[in-house]
């Protein structure tokens, strides 16, 4: 495996955790915050999934 592709996959890698680890601590402060709504947390909920599922690949 030439050192290229590992450095490629390591770069992705590294990019697709970042991103995990920013929509969990998304999800965590929507969660925590007591001023909004049930309604506002289950729509912010659906709006990060979908934009989520939207991310170029």
């Amino acid at each position: 495996m030439p050192l290229r592709d590992i450095v490629v996959f390591i770069f992705w890698f590294v990019i697709v955790f970042a991103w995990i680890w920013l929509l969990i601590t998304i999800f965590a402060d929507i969660f925590r915050d007591h001023e909004l709504p049930g309604w506002g947390k289950a729509i912010w909920t659906l709006f990060l999934a979908g934009a989520s599922e939207r991310m170029p690949a």
